[in-house]
């Protein structure tokens, strides 16, 4: 593991073993307050597709300051978007992990409040684990940019092609063959990435990752078409706890999925659009102003009185 202690890059990488799948985890610990023991909430941050947890650094980041360091934070990344195991796993396959990470972190936090932010499929993911796990305490689901209807309608026909078995495969090789300095250059083009999230992406970049990725993607496209009786039981239960962000020119959720959601749940936590300007992919740009929504909304439920009324 790495502890990063300037003031920008604070937070510790590491990885565990999830039922033997070996899992990146970035994690930022609530500020100790001596000789007072507090429950204390922890968000738990499920990426989109790529599933690497260092694009996620920066959110992370800004959310843990403008939570005034009352909470704890955890980034977990996607089972094989590490680069270190040749198996692939699909979408069902990632829920399964997220639920196995969230039951083995319980052992160690069993009375904290769980708040999970998905984002794109880690929206998905969010409330697929609520359903099928009612056992954790999870107090809010945050959905920034939610994939979870109709997603396959907003691949571009380039992508639609690259993550059929053949051609997957096929990209997965043609990586492996190019040299680390091509692959580097590549990285480089992402002006906005920190130089500490491209040189921990560049240490994975590998023929497994993008394979996981590809495949990942497929699974995705054959999975989540309407929105089906596990989200939407979540969500008609749950909504007036949960945040759904959408973006205002994303291919993935046209508008008209924000409009739909708003009739139907008008009672909501909060339906809305993100600024001007924002992108599906708000990690490369726009963390700062996402974070700051998302921890509105955090700190709006996780008062003092809120901790404790939740583990009556």
């Amino acid at each position: 593991s790495k502890l990063y202690m300037s003031a920008e890059e604070i937070g510790e990488l590491s990885r565990v073993s999830v039922k033997g799948v070996s899992s990146e985890v970035f994690t930022l610990h609530a500020a100790p307050h001596a000789n007072v023991e507090r429950i204390v909430p922890r968000i738990v941050v499920i990426p989109g597709n790529p599933g690497v947890i260092s694009f996620y650094f920066s959110f992370i980041r800004h959310l843990y300051k403008l939570c005034h360091g009352q909470v704890d934070i955890i980034g977990i990344s996607h089972a094989g978007h590490d680069g270190s195991t040749p198996y692939i796993f699909s979408v069902e396959e990632q829920i399964q992990h997220k639920i196995d990470f969230l039951l083995q972190m319980r052992a160690d936090h069993n009375r904290s409040p769980l708040i999970l932010i998905g984002h794109s499929i880690g929206a998905y993911i969010a409330i697929k684990v609520q359903k099928r796990c009612p056992d954790l305490v999870i107090s809010n689901i945050v959905c920034l940019f939610p994939t979870i209807r109709d997603l396959y309608q907003g691949l571009s026909p380039i992508v639609k092609v690259a993550i059929l078995p053949g051609a997957r495969h096929g990209l997965s090789w043609m990586l492996h063959v190019l040299p680390t300095s091509v692959t580097t250059r590549v990285l480089a083009r992402i002006s906005t990435l920190s130089d500490e999230a491209r040189y921990v992406t560049a240490s994975k970049l590998n023929r497994h990752l993008v394979h996981n990725i590809l495949y990942m993607a497929y699974t995705e496209g054959q999975e989540v078409l309407e929105i089906d009786a596990e989200v939407m039981s979540i969500m008609q239960d749950h909504h007036t706890r949960m945040l759904f962000l959408y973006g205002r020119t994303d291919q993935y959720t046209p508008l008209s999925f924000y409009e739909e959601l708003r009739t139907q749940f008008p009672g909501a936590g909060g339906i809305e659009l993100a600024p001007e300007g924002v992108a599906h992919a708000f990690v490369l740009k726009h963390s700062e102003v996402v974070a700051e929504r998302v921890a509105q909304f955090v700190m709006q439920f996780h008062t003092v009185e809120e901790i404790q009324q939740l583990q009556r």
